[in-house]
C-alpha cells in the first residue's frame, strides 16, 4: 500500500498520451495525471505515478524514471470535503471502502480545504480497528476518540479506523412495557420530557414517582436504591458489558478505569486528555 504523508511530495499533470512530466517540482515523489490537473473532480479520468526527479540548479526538475501504479481503468477519483487527505486515518479506511476493497487499485481522494492526496492498495491495508463503546445521548467517547485520531494526536504508526457500538438509551426507553409512571435516567441528558406516556427524569434529583424504571449503571442504581422508597425496575447500560476485542470504553467507577484485557476503560467523565493517554497506551502496548 502506498500513501504520500505530505501533500508536497505530489504534483498533479495533464493526462495524455506523453506522460508529460519533463518539468516537476524538485520535491515530487508521485505525480496524479488527469484531465483538468487545475480542478480535479469526481470520476474525472486519472492515472497515478511514481517519479525519481532530478533537480535542475532551480526548483524544478526533470524525471529521470518514471513507474505507473495504477493506470486510467485502475483509478478512481472521489470528492469528499470532510476527509483529510493527509491524515491517513482519514485517507487510507476511506479510500479502501470507496475502492470496493481492492476492486479499484488506485483512489484519488479531493478532500477538506481542496487539498489533494491518493492510496495506492496492491494489497489490502492493514487497518486496527478501535471499537468505541459508548451511549447516546451524550455520545462524548466517540467524538474525542474521533477528534484525537483526526487531529494527529495519537502517537501509532498504525492505520486506525474507529467503529462505533453505541447503545441508544431512547430506544431502551421505547421498549420498556412495565406499568410505572417515569423513566429515569442516571443525570441530565437530551431526552424528550415523556416518552410513550411515561415521564422522563434523572437520577441526580429527588424522584416524586412511586415507581420507575431506572435506565442506568450500578452507580445509580445505588444511588436511587438509597434515596428513593418507591418501585424500581432496573435495565442496566453499563458499556463494559459490551466491551470486548480491542475498546475504549467510559465507566463511572474509578476503580475500573485503566487497562482492561486489550482495551482501555476511562472514567465517564474523561476529557480529550484522558481519552488521548488512553490511546496512546492502548495502541502502544499493542503495537
Amino acid at each position: 500500500m502506498i500513501y504520500p504523508s505530505h501533500c508536497k511530495y505530489v504534483g498533479i499533470g495533464k493526462l495524455d498520451n506523453d506522460l508529460n512530466v519533463e518539468e516537476i517540482y524538485f520535491l515530487t515523489e508521485y505525480m496524479i495525471l488527469t484531465r483538468n490537473p487545475y480542478d480535479i473532480r469526481e470520476n474525472d479520468p486519472a492515472m497515478i505515478l511514481r517519479v525519481d526527479v532530478e533537480r535542475d540548479e532551480g526548483m524544478m526538475g526533470r524525471a529521470r524514471s518514471v513507474e505507473v501504479l495504477a493506470d486510467v481503468d485502475e483509478t478512481l477519483v472521489v470528492e469528499n470535503s470532510d476527509i483529510d487527505v493527509m491524515n491517513p486515518n482519514d485517507l487510507v479506511p476511506f479510500a479502501w471502502k470507496v475502492s470496493g476493497e481492492g476492486e479499484k487499485k488506485g483512489v484519488v481522494v479531493r478532500g477538506a480545504g481542496d487539498h489533494v492526496n491518493f492510496a495506492v492498495f496492491d494489497t489490502p491495508p492493514d487497518i486496527r480497528t478501535i471499537r468505541v463503546v459508548d451511549t447516546f445521548p451524550d455520545g462524548r467517547l466517540s467524538l474525542m476518540v474521533r477528534n484525537a485520531l483526526k487531529l494527529g494526536l495519537i502517537d501509532s504508526d498504525e492505520i486506525i479506523q474507529v467503529e462505533e457500538d453505541v447503545l441508544n438509551l431512547l430506544e431502551v426507553a421505547e421498549e420498556v412495557d412495565e406499568k410505572v409512571e417515569a423513566i429515569v435516567f442516571p443525570c441530565r441528558m437530551d431526552v424528550p420530557e415523556e416518552i410513550n406516556g411515561r415521564k422522563t427524569w434523572f437520577a441526580d434529583r429527588d424522584i416524586p414517582f412511586s415507581s420507575i424504571v431506572l435506565i442506568g449503571c450500578d452507580i445509580s442504581r445505588r444511588i436511587v436504591e438509597e434515596r428513593f422508597s418507591g418501585k424500581v425496575i432496573f435495565r442496566n447500560m453499563c458499556p463494559l458489558k459490551r466491551a470486548k476485542g480491542t475498546f475504549i470504553a467510559r465507566c463511572c467507577k474509578s476503580g475500573n478505569t485503566g487497562r482492561r484485557g486489550n482495551g482501555y476503560v476511562v472514567h465517564w467523565g474523561a476529557g480529550m486528555r484522558d481519552v488521548m493517554d488512553a490511546l496512546n497506551d492502548l495502541l502502544g502496548s499493542l503495537e
